[in-house]
């Protein structure tokens, strides 16, 4: 073999060598030194809502049978007060020096007595008394008492035609029943009002002892109507 041949073999041998020794090296250079990159994982905190407790709604009882009234039922009753107690219900017409009032009063017994506010026949001069049926009487003024603003009328009919009207008892009255008013506001006679008694024990200014005997309704009676 000459020197030729013997250079080239060596030369192949040489190449060949340093091509397996760099193809073994390339996954130890990877392993040495570098580290594969990893993810990062965070735990993400969700905020929970605060739950929130309502307040139960309170449910409404029925009432007991028979303890209310239908409005059918309401109002055959009222009609039926009315026709009762309108009778008994007069219309009062003032005379006197400043000129004249109206009012209204009601019957409190078949001898003719009338009960009726003082501020309506105060210094009367001549009172005439009308009846819801269209009778028309003189009245007389027999007796007054300006600290309780009443008043007593007499009449002199027949007892037959006389309606009274039971006395009440304010002592037994409790805020929030029924009122009701029957008179004779503006003049026109027999109108009657509905409410409620919203005090009671009240003082009234206008009186001149100022007691606390006053009974109050929501508003304002009409003007010359008989609280009853």
């Amino acid at each position: 073999m000459n020197k030729k041949t013997i250079l080239l073999a060596s030369l192949i041998i040489l190449l060949t060598t340093a091509a397996c020794g760099f193809t073994f090296q390339i996954p130890r250079f990877l392993g040495e030194g570098t580290s594969a990159p990893t993810a990062e994982v965070r735990e993400a905190t969700v905020p929970v809502s605060p739950q929130v407790t309502l307040p139960a709604v309170p449910t409404l009882s029925a009432p007991p049978d028979g303890s209310a009234l239908s409005y059918t039922e309401r109002d055959a009753l009222l009609t039926s007060l009315y026709e009762r107690v309108s009778p008994g219900v007069v219309s009062l017409l003032v005379e006197n020096a400043q000129g004249g009032s109206t009012g209204s009063g009601f019957v409190i017994d078949r001898q003719g007595h009338i009960v009726t506010n003082y501020h309506v026949v105060e210094d009367a001069t001549e009172v005439e008394v009308d009846f819801l049926f269209g009778l028309k009487v003189r009245g007389k003024v027999i007796g007054t008492d300006l600290d309780s603003d009443l008043a007593v009328v007499k009449v002199d009919v027949p007892e037959d035609v006389l309606v009274p009207l039971p006395l009440g008892d304010s002592d037994q009255v409790k805020v929030g029943q029924t009122v009701i008013a029957i008179g004779n506001p503006f003049q026109l006679n027999g109108t009657m009002t509905l409410g409620i008694v919203s005090a009671k024990g009240r003082t009234l200014e206008s009186l001149r002892q100022g007691g606390r005997g006053s009974v109050f309704t929501p508003r304002a009676i009409n003007p010359n109507a008989a609280p009853l």
